[in-house]
């Protein structure tokens, strides 16, 4: 069970939201990916055309930009190769429970039968996305990272993601009890890290009528966590590395590695 202090949780969402300051900056792609399929999934209950072709011009780009084209299939093919999993996105029997999210405010929403429905809805949606690529079996953060770019329904489970929950004793293999910690995570300790992030805007630039997604927030922040251990460890003896650390020195190193980028 992941034991991150809340605290620090708000330190890491606040460093990556530092990071990402810029009209133009890589980790935008997910925000303008996001905010093309919400007014999508919008326009079709509306009955208005929704143009395929350019949600899976802004997949591509997304999954480029998030590093998705290294040493990938997807390198070789051209922006179609995301149509197919545009058109499963938009099958409704996939829809309600990707778009719903376990609710604290339901006594039933956080038990074990509900998350293991939604963990169900995910891998039927991985299956259909190894069918419609034609390539077997696709890693379980290429799938991620489309369903968080998309629906902001799971964290994006890369390296360094999993490297900060690991850290924290989360399970970082991506699966029913790595998805059941995360959102148990959420709800448990989101009004305590919220508290420390008082003042900081929780939404998309593009459209500050958007809150970022409940996932979304603890992709940045585990990500986040990941990204600056793996700094840490850079060239230290296997001894002075963050995992051989007490619990309390580790929260020293973090302090550091969390402070705010320089302007």
């Amino acid at each position: 069970m992941i034991n991150l202090n809340p605290e620090y949780a708000a330190k890491a969402i606040a460093r990556y939201l530092a990071e990402s300051k810029g009209k133009n900056h890589r980790y935008r792609s997910w925000e303008h990916c996001y905010l093309a399929f919400a007014k999508a999934r919008r326009d079709l209950l509306e009955r208005r055309t929704v143009d395929y072709d350019l949600l899976a011009l802004h997949l591509s780009n997304y999954l480029a930009s998030w590093g998705m084209f290294r040493n990938s299939f997807l390198q070789d093919r051209d922006y179609r190769t995301q149509l197919e999993i545009v058109n499963i996105l938009f099958d409704d029997r996939s829809n309600d429970l990707l778009l719903s999210f376990p609710s604290d405010q339901d006594d039933e929403a956080l038990n074990i039968e509900t998350l293991q429905k939604h963990w169900n809805a995910i891998k039927v949606i991985w299956d259909a996305f190894s069918r419609a690529y034609g390539v077997g079996s696709i890693t379980d953060t290429l799938v991620s990272k489309v369903l968080l770019g998309t629906f902001g329904s799971v964290p994006a489970t890369d390296r360094y993601y999993k490297t900060g929950v690991k850290s924290f004793e989360g399970t970082q293999y991506f699966g029913s009890n790595s998805y059941s910690e995360i959102v148990r995570y959420y709800w448990s300790k989101w009004d305590e890290i919220s508290s420390h992030l008082a003042g900081t805007t929780l939404a998309t630039l593009d459209d500050p009528s958007t809150p970022y997604p409940p996932m979304k927030l603890m992709d940045m922040c585990f990500w986040q966590i990941g990204y600056s251990i793996e700094l840490y460890d850079k060239n230290r003896g296997e001894n002075l590395i963050f995992s051989a650390l007490a619990e309390n020195e580790k929260y020293v190193v973090l302090q550091s590695l969390l402070g705010m980028p320089a302007n």
